[in-house]
């Protein structure tokens, strides 16, 4: 077919999660609402085609996974006991409580098993019609409280709602292919095989068009993927045979955007930067604080250090330091370092192995300029001395390249200011 293939979707993912490739299909049927699941290895294939007659729709979702947290290794997709389904590719720093041996995937699938799923809660109109039962919160409102970057895929059994989306910022990719009359199937996947990679999860819905489409005539392999716009989004199965109008090609049935329910997301993205032209006065008068500011500065940097032998505790600064602007961009740097590099909560297993071969457990792509020596500065002291920590350079005109001169110089500055770090 004209399409890409559960098996080019496989191979594509596997790339991106090594440590795993799970696959988990369920089969709907319009006439009783039923569903059907099976849960297989990496040979779940099955054909592209649907079977079930009319109105019947399939959904097939794959996970590979690369696995940085938890104790023990975890596959996806997670498929919870009420047969919820959740493919997850991201990281959770906060909003959700994660303990320091748990997977965040896991416990993000707790906290959405928690969730309402009555009618009013799926189609967010729990504003304008409170919820009957009072239960729980809404899936948009857990996605809203996530921090990090992050896109899913996930299935809401009790509600039969396919829910699917990407961080306010787009920092996790997440392609769609809108049903065309070349292939009409409705699929999701965070990366495209290469004979489609012209425009680590993902989800296919056989059978399925998504309403509202643009006109996709002229479909081309160019124009097979499209990115999916930042946001929240449902598409709503329960009864098909009431709710969608269906005939043998697949059913017609609702893609509805939902907004983030936390408020500062709201004005983070429609921050609007003001632009400011220097004088030369400005300049004079800004330089002139920064030197009588270097001493403070350096006095604060040191104070944000650890005293405890592991290295990962967090100790708070006095309120009466730090409060420039600068002092508190330091601060913020220091403790977003800290959430990405808490050597607690990677993959114990790797881990072991690391130390045992005297292996780094964290890079830096380092050029050697302002922001890589930095984040090298800020890594130092958040993790373990014990630990090696790799800059990678890449340049390419040899020694002589730009980066490679201030990267070795900058190697040079890292070294004085801590010896004990190789």
């Amino acid at each position: 077919g004209k399409g890409v293939s559960v098996g080019e979707l496989k191979e594509a993912l596997r790339r991106r999660g090594p440590d795993s490739l799970g696959c988990h299909r369920l089969h709907l049927c319009a006439a009783d609402s039923s569903i059907v699941g099976a849960t297989d290895g990496v040979d779940c294939d099955g054909g592209d085609g649907v079977g079930g007659g009319v109105g019947a729709t399939e959904l097939c979702f794959i996970g590979a996974t690369l696995q940085l947290r938890g104790a023990e290794p975890v596959s996806q997709p997670l498929v919870a006991q009420s047969g919820s389904v959740l493919v997850y590719n991201g990281e959770i720093y906060g909003g959700i409580n994660i303990a320091n041996d748990q997977n965040d995937t896991q416990s993000l699938l707790s906290s959405l098993e928690s969730c309402c799923c009555c009618d009013l809660h799926v189609a967010d109109r729990d504003e304008a019609y409170p919820c009957r039962e009072s239960v729980g919160k809404s899936v948009p409102q857990i996605l809203s409280t996530i921090k990090g970057p992050w896109a899913l895929i996930y299935w809401q059994t009790d509600s039969k709602t396919l829910w699917f989306g990407r961080d306010a910022f787009g920092r996790r990719s997440l392609l769609v292919h809108w049903p065309t009359p070349d292939d009409s199937r409705f699929i999701l996947s965070s990366v495209s095989p290469p004979s489609f990679s012209r425009n680590n999860s993902a989800t296919e819905v056989n059978g399925l068009e998504a309403g509202a489409d643009p006109d996709f005539s002229d479909h081309t392999k160019v124009s097979y993927w499209e990115e999916l716009p930042c946001g929240i989004y449902s598409i709503h199965l329960k009864d098909l045979d009431n709710n969608a109008a269906c005939t043998r090609e697949g059913c017609v049935v609702e893609v509805r955007k939902h907004d983030w329910t936390d408020s500062s997301l709201h004005t983070l993205i429609r921050w609007e930067r003001q632009s400011t032209v220097p004088t030369v006065d400005g300049l004079v008068s800004a330089m002139g604080s920064v030197d009588k500011g270097n001493h403070h500065l350096s006095s604060c940097f040191r104070e944000a250090e650890d005293s405890t032998s592991n290295g990962f505790e967090k100790r708070d600064l006095p309120s009466d330091i730090c409060l420039s602007p600068a002092h508190r961009v330091l601060i913020a740097l220091r403790e977003s370092v800290m959430l990405r590099t808490n050597v607690n909560i990677l993959y114990q297993g790797d881990l072991n192995k690391l130390k045992e071969a005297e292996l780094a457990p964290i890079a830096i792509l380092f050029s050697g300029g302002l922001d890589s020596m930095i984040l090298a500065a800020l890594l130092d002291q958040c993790l373990d001395s014990k630990w090696t920590i790799d800059l990678l350079n890449v340049s390419f005109d040899g020694q002589l390249a730009p980066d490679r001169v201030s990267s070795l110089a900058g190697l040079k500055e890292l070294q004085r200011i801590s010896p004990l770090r190789r």
